[in-house]
């Protein structure tokens, strides 16, 4: 907002009617809304652009992602169990369970366990594929038989894909 002046009177008396704005008026909660409104519409209209002109069928790429830790913060040297993680991922393990584990975490999880093992793995921002999770698993425990592996969607969040 702003005010230009080109011809400055004062003293001048003015008319009350210059002062009425007879335009629309919104609490501030409707223009934000009016506003996430347009702005919606402009990425629709842009990503429909893209769709029609490059192409309209799902992009998606391998990527390498690093899960090495930088950080372990809880280790139990008794039981083996620990969670480790950088900044963009997360590996946790425990003991086997007969019920499985299935960590509390508001990211997407992979769950799996091995005959000794309950394990855990989160990559934050990214969805990883059944041969991601396969490279991983080999990785941390080379040769163990997988069972019970599963996805753990935050709740709030549908499976992508």
């Amino acid at each position: 907002m702003g005010a230009q002046f080109v011809d400055l009177h004062v003293g001048e008396d003015i008319d009350d009617a210059r002062f009425v704005w007879n335009g629309p008026v919104y609490t501030p909660e409707q223009h934000q809304q009016i506003q996430r409104e347009q702005f919606e519409a402009v990425k629709r209209a842009q990503t429909e652009w893209f769709a029609e002109t490059v192409t309209a069928a799902p992009i998606v790429v391998r990527v390498p992602i690093d899960f090495t830790p930088d950080a372990v913060p809880f280790s139990d040297p008794e039981s083996g169990a620990f969670d480790a993680m950088n900044r963009n991922t997360s590996i946790s393990r425990r003991p086997r369970s007969e019920e499985g584990w299935a960590p509390r975490s508001g990211v997407l999880q992979y769950v799996w366990s091995t005959p000794n093992w309950d394990w855990a793995a989160a990559a934050h921002d990214a969805d990883l594929d059944d041969e991601a999770i396969r490279d991983l698993q080999q990785t941390l425990h080379p040769d163990d038989p997988v069972d019970r592996q599963q996805r753990i969607d935050p709740p709030g969040r549908g499976r992508v894909g």
